[in-house]
């Protein structure tokens, strides 16, 4: 999936601005999958699979690595649509905490497994990260709701035609 992104990021021009959320979905696989080969060490091990956990935290690692890539990636379209007129809210504003919320939780538990403080600082600041894309999307949801328009199609972007019937694809 990361050979894709990088490819259509070299080859072509950022998608438009609405498409700016989904940049953030390339965390949740990463932090997922880091939690989920820690917690398969630890279940190994406790069940006398395996006599070390060292194999599974450093493929957990590695993945969790690449989420600075995946971030920083996110962090660089996102800048990029807000320094050019921003971002419009719509539902899709979702997909920047769920999985921010997985590689923030995966950081968590790597700084735990070494003991790092920098790590420590750095999930910190995940985490204030994720809360205020968190209330961002929340105030923007709930913002919708009040107003009526949350599940308004973005204006000119309907696939609905002008006489109601599906368009064309």
């Amino acid at each position: 999936m990361a050979a894709f992104i990088l490819a259509r990021l070299l080859q072509h021009p950022l998608p438009g601005v609405e498409m700016a959320p989904t940049f953030w979905i390339t965390l949740g696989p990463v932090g997922v999958g880091t939690t989920g080969l820690m917690g398969l060490a630890e279940t190994s091990r406790a069940l006398g699979l395996v006599p070390e956990m060292g194999t599974l935290n450093l493929l957990a690692m590695l993945l969790w690595g690449f989420g600075f890539w995946a971030l920083g990636v996110a962090l660089a379209v996102s800048f990029h649509h807000l320094l050019h007129g921003g971002i419009p809210f719509s539902l899709s504003f979702w997909a920047f905490t769920f999985p921010m919320a997985a590689y923030t939780l995966s950081t968590l538990r790597v700084a735990a497994l070494l003991q790092a403080p920098g790590l420590a600082g750095y999930a910190f600041v995940l985490t204030l990260l994720l809360t205020g894309l968190w209330l961002a999307a929340a105030r923007g949801t709930l913002a919708g709701l009040v107003r009526g328009g949350l599940f308004a199609a973005p204006a000119g972007r309907s696939p609905w035609g002008p006489s109601g019937a599906r368009a064309a694809s």
